[in-house]
């Protein structure tokens, strides 16, 4: 189930009965004793090789004439099939009509399954036909430091089975989609794509993405833990059938279409529900101006939607979705959606209302008595790039995450959303108060869990 419908359920649950939210039980289990294990020792180059090698394998897509349009790297996370790589190493190239998976034996497998898919994040979860493959160890990316050694091991312009090594030089937030990706040392080429980095254990920590074509051996990696979640999902489609609806990813729901605005059309389309700056890990990597402005877009969002809730009762009447649907039509990346609200606040400067209200009002919402830390839009153009970037990433996730609980439940009620702009207002009256108070709760969340969402669930008894 996935973890929006639970909070879903949780919310309107809440609004009827006081209980365990998520199915928790209310008996407390003792802990068992910690115990302390040395740290494994480090494997040299060559034993990482040795061990990790036969898990790598080689992706190909072939056109009608059998001739190799593309090439690409992956690697086994079981020992039945489960491929992981990156998702434009699978996108059908123009006239592939197969895509086939070599591995280190020699064993070729071409029923290749679609897992999960995600062209923001970059990856792919494969299955293929097969038993007993070796696999790679999995490690943890949110433990990873700058200057780890690493070493990268794919197949470089067919070059196959070729290992490399360097050090991590930086963890980096890409602005343009909220997502973290590992800077590191490792020469990697064309062909590498979808090959494992590891550290120096043998452990997976990310998956070998792209190279900056003129820069001095600069390469980038997506972090395994954004895969870590879909190694044990069930396959969907064929790739066949996939390369026949694609880009549109195939682990994508049906979601209803949106509800008009009262004596408004209703909008074209049909709205996605989903976040942006999608885990808590990522939150942590970010620094303190980007942190400032998702804590005071969590409180402000909130509290718009807060505000709607008290004047209708409830945001059933199609109001919470035509909002999210405005917001998503100017984000199909994070940095679209903050230049948009940055350039809506421009033109609305001079009138001093709150800066999620100028957003309000012009996605054809008008919120009235909503209460803001960030108060204008000439206060909030004021701020540095990385605060805007980090207020707009908290604006999409919690319309998003406001808006997946009205379509799987059919209402927002006004005591769930009251409720939980109550329990934000309780933590601080000033924006360093509030946003202290959210980085304690995020320092202990799962590093998978959307940010707002932590919150939202902190907030629930």
């Amino acid at each position: 189930m996935p973890r929006l419908f639970r909070f879903a359920l949780a919310v309107v649950l809440y609004a009827a009965v006081t209980a365990p939210a998520h199915g928790q039980s209310t008996m407390v289990a003792e802990a068992a004793p910690a115990t302390s294990r040395p740290a494994p020792a480090p494997l040299s180059v060559q034993q990482i090789f040795e061990q990790s090698a036969p898990a790598v394998v080689l992706i190909a897509q072939y056109d009608a004439n059998d001739k190799m349009t593309s090439l690409g790297s992956g690697f086994a996370v079981s020992p039945n099939g489960v491929i992981v790589t990156n998702n434009h190493v699978i996108t059908p190239d123009p006239g592939a009509v197969r895509i086939a998976v070599k591995v280190p034996n020699g064993r070729v497998f071409t029923n290749v399954r679609i897992i999960y898919t995600d062209a923001r994040r970059d990856i792919a979860i494969l299955s293929v036909n097969a038993t007993g493959l070796p696999r790679l160890k999995i490690g943890d990316s949110d433990a990873v430091q700058v200057g780890d050694e690493v070493v990268a091991i794919g197949n470089p312009e067919g070059l196959e089975l070729t290992i490399t090594s360097g050090i991590i030089e930086g963890i980096r937030l890409d602005p343009g989609t909220g997502t973290r990706f590992i800077q590191h040392q490792a020469p990697i080429s064309h062909g590498s794509s979808g090959g494992p980095l590891l550290n120096m254990r043998g452990e997976v920590i990310g998956i070998n993405a792209f190279m900056l074509k003129d820069a001095q051996n600069i390469n980038g990696a997506v972090p395994i833990n954004y895969a870590k979640p879909y190694f044990h999902d069930t396959a969907t489609t064929t790739w066949e059938e996939y390369a026949r609806v694609a880009p549109t990813p195939a682990a994508s729901r049906p979601t209803p279409a949106v509800p008009p605005l009262p004596g408004r059309p209703a909008p074209s389309g049909r709205i996605e529900p989903g976040v942006y700056f999608e885990g808590a890990a990522d939150y942590r990597q970010a620094d303190d101006s980007f942190r400032l402005g998702f804590a005071a877009s969590l409180y402000d969002t909130v509290s718009m939607f807060a505000a709607a809730a008290k004047d209708s009762g409830d945001l059933s009447g199609g109001t919470s979705a035509a909002l999210f649907y405005c917001l998503a039509g100017h984000a199909s990346k994070l940095g679209q959606l903050s230049g948009w609200v940055a350039t809506t606040a421009q033109a609305a400067a001079n009138d001093q209302y709150p800066v999620v209200l100028i957003v309000a009002q012009y996605c054809a919402a008008p919120f009235q008595n909503v209460l803001t830390f960030w108060e204008s839009g000439t206060e909030y153009l004021a701020g540095n790039l990385n605060f805007q970037l980090g207020f707009a990433a908290g604006m999409a996730d919690t319309a998003s995450l406001l808006a997946m609980i009205g379509q799987n439940t059919g209402t927002l009620s006004s005591q769930g959303t009251t409720e939980l702009f109550t329990c934000l207002d309780s933590h601080g009256d000033k924006l360093g108060e509030f946003a202290s108070w959210v980085n304690t709760v995020l320092a202990g969340a799962s590093p998978d869990d959307s940010a707002a969402e932590v919150i939202a669930q902190t907030c629930m008894p």
